[in-house]
C-alpha cells in the first residue's frame, strides 16, 4: 500500500469495520442490500492480498499494525454471515493463520483470534489443534461440516420428493396403520414427510435441526437472491475483486459443490427454489442429483441406501458422505485425525449413529507412502464408516459411449488406472470388518486387478470356515459404536462391490474377478467363495462384451455357484446382441422355472435365483431382440425381478408394432415387477398410447410402481404424461397395501420363530448362519443377564504412562510420550480377525491395578509402557513413576499361595528383560 494514502486506506477500512455487524442486520436484509457484506469482504480481501504481497508468509505485523487491525476486526464481524465464512476461507485463511501467530504484540493476535472464533473454529479446538499450522488442513475441516449441512438440505428434498410420490398412495391405503393424509393429487407437493414416517421407520427429522438450516438458506438468499441481486446490479463494485480465481484458492481441491463459494452459493439458491417449487416434475432436482454422484458414485448403491423409485422398509434413508479433497496422499495420519473428530462429533448429534450410511470419497486422488497404513488405522478409529470409494479421473473412452460396441482386442491389459491403484488392491486386504461396501471407477489396471484378486483369495481362505464373531464379544463393544451389527463382524465379509468405468481390463482379469463371486456347477458345495457374501455388485461402463455378462449372470443363476447376489448393474458394457446373455437366462428358465410359454413346471425343480434388480442400459441391445425376450419373460414372474433398466438402448417400436403387445402383456401378467426403465429409446405416440392405454384399462392389481418413458423422441404430450402419473399412483397404492402386508406376516413369522415357549420360562433361539438353520440354544438358559466369563478367556492390557522421572541430578525429565490409542485399536482389531470369545480389558498401570488384576485372575496379562533393564516403571498416581523391581513382581506373585494368577505374561516395552 502507497506509504502516502495508507492514513486514508486505515481510516476507511476501520470505518467499513465499524459498518460491517450492521451490514448483516435484519433491517439491512428486509431492503434487499445484504449484498454489500460481500463488497466491504471484497475490500478486505483485496487489501489482504497487498498486504500479502508485501510480506509474504511473514509473521511479522509491525508494519501497518492498525491497517491489519482494522481489516481483522471487520473480517470477524463478516464471518457471522453464513454465504461469507466460504469466501473467507477459500481467500485469506492463510492470512488469518498467521496473523493469529503475529510475534507484534496481541492486538493483531487477538484481532485474528476472534475471526477464527467467528468462523466456529475455536468451538472445537480438538481438529484446530490437530490442523495446526495447515491451513489446507484446517479448510478441509470447514468443508467436512459444511458438507454436512449441504447434505442435510438435500435429504430434505430427498424427504420432500418421497411425500409428494408417495403421500396419495399412503392416503388411500385402507390398512389401519397407514397414516390418513387429506391431500389431493394437486396438493402432493405439500404433502408433509410425518406421514412417512410411521411406515419406515429410518425415515423422521434430521441433524442439524431444520431451524438452522432454515437460517443458513434465509442468509444465503437474503445476500445472493434474485431480490438482493436486482439491488445491486447497478451497484459499483467498492473494490476490484480478489485477484485469486477458483482455481488457486483454498477450496479449488474440494469437491462439489464446495470447489468454489460461487457453486456453493448456486447449489444452495436452487435448493431455497426447489422446496418452494409447486410444479410438478417426475425427479429430484439436478442440484441433488449431482451431489448425490458425488456421494455415491455407483448408482445401484445410491439406490439400495435412499431409494427414491420405490419405498423399502430395510434402506436407511439417511447418509453421511465425507469427501475427501482433490490431491496427492502420501500420508493420512493427520486427516484421519480430523475424520475421527468429525465421526464422533456427527455421532454424537444421532440419536442412533447406526441407522445412517457413512461413506467415505475419494475423487481424483492418487495415494503413495503410507497412505495405506494410516488409512486403516484412520478407519479403526471411525467404526460408523461402512463403505469407501475411490474414483479417478474421467477420461475418454470410459465406456460411457458408444454402448452398442463389442470388446475388441485393443481394450485388453492396458496398463493404467489410477496412480496409487495397487495400494488400493492391497488395502482391502487390512480393511476393519464394519467395512462391507466398496466402490473402485477410473482407479484399477491389469496388475492391480491381479493384486486385488490374490487378497481377496487370501481373505476368503482366512475367513471362509470361521463364521462370524461371537455374540459376546460384539456386545462387549457395544458401548463404543453402535453401528457395527453381529453379522458384519467378520473381516473381508462385502455386501457391495463396485468395479466401474474400467474398460482397459483384460478378459482374464475378469474371469479371475468372476471366481470369487461364485463357480458354477461347483463340487464342493460346502465351500464358499470370498466375495460369496454380495448382495450387490456393480459393473457397469466396462464394456465387459455378450460373453463376459453372460458368464457373471450364469453365476448368478446358478443353484450350486453359491451365489447370493440380489442387484447387478450390466449398464454400458457393450452386450450388442445379447445371445449369450438370452441364452443364460432362458437355460435358468427352463430348468428351474415355470415355462415362459407353456407355463408348465420345469424338469430341474423350481428354485428362485436370489436376483431381484437387473440394470442393462447403454448396452446397444436394439442390435437384436434378446431385450424383447427378456421383458417376456418378466410373464407368470418367470425371471422374478423387482427392477429391469432397458433404458438408452436405442429400442425402437414403431406404430402398430406387434412387440408393444408382448410389453403389455408380459406387464399385465406380473406381480413382482415394481420399476421398469425404457427411458432414452424411439416408442412412437401411438405405441406409447397404446400401452399406456392397455395397462390403464387393465383391473389387475399391478405393483409396477414407476415406468420411465423420458427423453423419448418425440418427448411424451401432457395427455401422456397424465396417464403415466395416474397408472403409477395406482400401482403405488397396490404396492403399499402389499408392503404393509408383508412387513405383518415377517412380524408374525419373527413373532414364532423368535422365542418358544416353555411354560412360564423362553428359551432363546439361535441362528447357525452356515447352515442357515435354526438350532435350539441351552434349554436351561434363561434370558437374563450372562454369567460372568471365566479366567481363561480374559486378557488384562495395562498401560503405563507416567509423565516424568528424576535423572541422577534429581532433575525432573519427561517420559517420552506413547501411542497407546493405537495399540488399543490395533488389539481390537487382531481379536476380530481371531472370532473368538474373548473378554478385553484395559486399564492403568499402578500398584493398585496391579494387585487388583492378580486377584481377579486371567488367562493374559499385557503391560505396555516404558522399561529398563532391571525396572519396570508403573504409575503412582501423581504424574511420576513407581519403580518395579524384578523382586517386587515376585513377591506380589508370591503372595498368592502358589498359585499362579496368569498364565501367560507378555511385556511391551524398550527393555523387557528383567533380570
Amino acid at each position: 500500500v502507497d506509504t502516502r494514502v495508507v492514513p486514508l486506506v486505515e481510516e476507511s477500512c476501520h470505518s467499513l469495520s465499524l459498518l460491517s455487524p450492521y451490514l448483516l442486520s435484519s433491517e439491512i436484509a428486509s431492503n434487499g442490500l445484504a449484498g454489500w457484506a460481500e463488497q466491504v469482504l471484497d475490500v478486505f480481501c483485496f487489501i489482504v492480498e497487498n498486504l500479502s504481497t508485501e510480506n509474504g508468509d511473514s509473521e511479522d505485523f509491525g508494519d501497518n499494525m492498525d491497517l491489519h487491525v482494522s481489516v481483522l476486526q471487520g473480517i470477524g464481524a463478516l464471518a457471522k454471515s453464513a454465504p461469507l465464512k466460504t469466501r473467507i476461507v477459500d481467500r485469506i485463511l492463510p492470512y488469518l493463520i498467521r496473523a493469529r501467530n503475529s510475534r507484534d504484540g496481541t492486538l493483531v493476535s487477538n484481532s485474528a483470534s476472534q475471526a477464527f472464533q467467528s468462523l466456529e473454529f475455536a468451538e472445537d479446538e480438538v481438529a484446530v489443534q490437530t490442523a495446526g499450522n495447515n491451513a489446507n488442513l484446517v479448510c478441509d475441516w470447514f468443508c467436512m461440516q459444511r458438507s454436512f449441512f449441504i447434505q442435510a438440505m438435500a435429504r430434505g428434498e430427498i424427504r420432500q420428493h418421497l411425500s409428494e410420490t408417495w403421500g396419495e398412495a399412503l392416503a388411500h391405503s385402507n390398512d389401519v396403520g397407514v397414516t390418513k393424509l387429506s391431500r389431493k393429487v394437486s396438493d402432493r407437493s405439500k404433502v408433509s414427510s410425518d406421514s412417512l414416517s410411521s411406515e419406515l421407520p429410518r425415515f423422521g427429522s434430521d441433524d442439524p435441526s431444520e431451524k438452522e438450516i432454515e437460517s443458513i438458506v434465509k442468509q444465503f438468499e437474503s445476500m445472493f437472491g434474485a431480490s438482493a441481486a436486482s439491488a445491486m446490479s447497478q451497484v459499483t463494485p467498492l473494490a476490484p475483486r480478489a485477484s485469486k480465481t477458483s482455481d488457486d484458492g483454498l477450496l479449488s481441491q474440494q469437491v462439489y459443490p464446495l470447489e468454489s463459494s460461487q457453486s456453493e452459493t448456486a447449489w444452495i439458491l436452487n435448493h431455497a427454489r426447489a422446496l418452494n417449487d409447486d410444479t410438478d416434475f417426475n425427479g429430484l432436482s439436478g442440484h441433488v442429483e449431482e451431489l448425490l454422484d458425488r456421494c455415491f458414485p455407483s448408482p445401484l448403491l445410491r439406490e439400495r441406501v435412499i431409494p427414491t423409485q420405490v419405498v423399502k422398509l430395510d434402506s436407511p434413508y439417511d447418509f453421511r458422505a465425507i469427501l475427501m479433497p482433490q490431491r496427492r496422499y502420501f500420508s493420512f495420519r493427520r486427516e484421519g485425525l480430523l475424520l475421527s473428530r468429525l465421526c464422533d462429533k456427527e455421532s454424537a448429534a444421532l440419536s442412533d449413529p447406526s441407522e445412517a450410511h457413512w461413506t467415505l470419497n475419494f475423487t481424483n486422488s492418487s495415494f503413495a507412502g503410507e497412505f495405506a497404513e494410516s488409512l486403516v488405522q484412520a478407519l479403526y478409529m471411525c467404526p460408523t464408516i461402512c463403505g469407501l470409494s475411490f474414483v479417478g479421473n474421467n477420461a475418454a473412452g470410459s465406456g460411457e459411449g458408444d454402448s452398442g460396441l463389442e470388446r475388441t482386442p485393443s481394450m485388453q491389459a492396458k496398463p493404467g488406472g489410477g496412480e496409487g491403484g495397487g495400494l488400493l488392491a492391497n488395502l482391502v486386504g487390512s480393511l476393519p470388518p464394519w467395512i462391507g461396501n466398496l466402490t473402485f471407477e477410473r482407479v484399477l489396471n491389469d496388475g492391480d486387478m491381479k493384486a486385488l484378486v490374490a487378497v481377496l483369495e487370501t481373505l476368503g481362505r482366512l475367513t471362509g470356515g470361521r463364521g462370524l464373531l461371537s455374540q459376546s464379544f460384539v456386545a462387549s463393544r457395544v458401548h463404543t459404536f453402535s453401528a457395527t451389527k453381529p453379522e458384519e463382524q467378520a473381516q473381508g465379509r462385502f455386501s457391495f462391490f463396485a468395479v466401474r468405468h474400467s474398460p482397459e481390463l483384460s478378459s482374464v482379469a475378469w474371469k479371475s474377478f468372476f471366481h470369487l463371486i461364485g463357480e458354477p456347477r461347483r463340487s464342493h458345495l460346502n465351500e464358499k467363495r470370498p466375495l460369496s457374501t454380495l448382495r450387490s455388485l456393480d459393473l457397469s461402463g466396462n464394456g465387459l462384451g455378450d460373453d463376459l455378462s453372460a458368464i457373471v449372470l450364469e453365476i448368478v443363476h446358478e443353484k450350486t455357484s453359491g451365489c447370493q447376489i440380489e442387484e447387478i448393474d450390466l449398464s454400458g458394457n457393450r452386450i450388442g446382441a445379447g445371445a449369450q446373455v438370452l441364452s443364460v437366462l432362458s437355460t435358468y428358465a427352463q430348468t428351474h422355472r415355470s415355462s415362459k410359454l407353456s407355463g408348465v413346471k420345469v424338469r430341474g425343480g423350481i428354485w428362485k435365483a436370489p436376483l431381484h434388480t437387473l440394470r442393462l442400459s447403454m448396452n446397444g441391445l436394439s442390435k437384436g431382440t434378446a431385450w424383447l425376450e427378456i421383458v417376456a419373460m418378466l410373464k407368470r414372474d418367470t425371471l422374478e425381478l423387482k427392477a429391469l433398466d432397458l433404458s438408452s438402448n436405442k429400442l425402437a417400436l414403431k406404430e402398430d408394432d406387434y412387440d408393444s403387445d408382448i410389453i403389455v402383456s408380459s406387464l399385465l401378467k406380473s406381480s413382482s415387477l415394481q420399476v421398469l426403465n425404457l427411458s432414452g429409446n424411439e416408442f412412437h405416440t401411438r405405441t406409447i398410447d397404446d400401452m399406456l392405454g392397455q395397462l390403464a384399462n387393465s383391473s389387475n392389481d399391478k405393483g409396477l410402481a414407476l415406468v420411465h418413458l423420458s427423453n423419448n423422441p418425440p418427448p411424451l404430450n401432457d395427455r401422456q404424461l397424465q396417464q403415466l402419473d395416474e397408472l403409477s399412483q395406482n400401482s403405488r397404492s397396490t404396492m403399499i397395501q402389499r408392503m404393509n402386508a408383508e412387513k405383518e406376516a415377517s412380524q408374525q413369522t419373527m413373532d414364532q420363530v423368535g422365542s418358544v415357549r416353555f411354560g412360564h420360562s423362553i428359551r432363546p433361539m439361535a441362528i447357525d448362519e452356515g447352515a442357515e438353520s435354526y438350532r435350539e440354544a441351552n434349554e436351561d438358559q434363561q434370558v437374563s443377564i450372562p454369567e460372568e466369563a471365566s479366567a481363561d478367556n480374559k486378557i488384562t492390557v495395562l498401560f503405563s504412562a507416567p509423565l516424568v522421572f528424576k535423572d541422577g541430578s534429581e532433575t525432573l525429565r519427561p517420559f517420552a510420550k506413547l501411542d497407546f490409542e493405537m495399540e488399543r485399536e490395533l488389539l481390537w482389531q487382531c481379536l476380530k480377525e481371531a472370532s473368538r470369545d474373548i473378554e478385553l480389558s484395559f486399564d492403568s498401570a499402578t500398584h493398585d491395578r496391579l494387585l487388583a488384576t492378580v486377584s481377579k485372575r486371567c488367562s493374559c496379562l499385557h503391560y505396555s509402557g516404558h522399561g529398563n533393564e532391571h525396572y519396570l516403571p508403573f504409575e503412582d498416581g501423581k504424574g511420576g513413576p513407581n519403580w518395579f523391581e524384578v523382586e517386587d513382581i515376585k513377591k506380589l506373585i508370591g503372595a498368592q499361595h502358589g498359585s499362579v494368577p496368569f498364565r501367560f505374561v507378555f511385556v511391551s516395552a524398550f527393555f523387557f528383560w528383567l533380570g
